[in-house]
């Protein structure tokens, strides 16, 4: 192959994407920790404000968030499921803490992830945050800077077009 061929060859190829670290990325995760928290506090607030004016209202609830308490994990973790990888799967490529920062999730082609692989993304964040989130900070001594459930599910973090 002549120079001039192996230039133009080296050209045609798609310019390295620009991985995300940590911090950016921990940004984003606060972002969307904050935006649950708003929604959260839309259904939770008003409730509160009548059990102080209601002493019988407030212990009927008691009763209901203990006896419900199993079934309320479950719903936060088929609505964190559903939301990471709803979004991560969608065209926007990201949460709204991700969009916020100008970040994307693609997988190591750099394309769209599939809903299972975003899936699975979300699940293994599970393995990421145990023992003390040391699956998150690899994401800053990694090539790619990718974390632990990145590196599981064969996505990376990078900036947005």
């Amino acid at each position: 192959m002549s120079m001039s061929q192996q230039h133009f060859s080296s050209s045609l190829q798609a310019p390295e994407p620009e991985y995300e670290g940590f911090w950016i990325r921990f940004l984003a995760l606060f972002l969307d920790t904050l935006s649950f928290m708003v929604v959260y506090a839309l259904f939770v607030v008003p409730v509160i404000f009548m059990c102080f004016n209601n002493a019988q209202l407030a212990k009927t609830v008691w009763e209901m968030v203990k006896g419900f308490q199993g079934g309320l994990q479950l719903f936060g973790l088929v609505v964190g499921w559903l939301y990471y990888a709803g979004c991560e799967a969608s065209p926007w490529q990201a949460t709204l803490g991700k969009k916020m920062c100008g970040l994307k999730v693609v997988d190591l082609k750099g394309e769209q992830l599939t809903f299972m692989k975003a899936s699975i993304r979300y699940l293994a964040k599970f393995i990421s945050a145990a023992p003390c989130y040391v699956g998150y900070v690899i994401a800053a001594f990694t090539q790619k800077k990718q974390a632990l459930h990145d590196i599981i599910a064969g996505t990376v973090v990078v900036k947005a077009d």
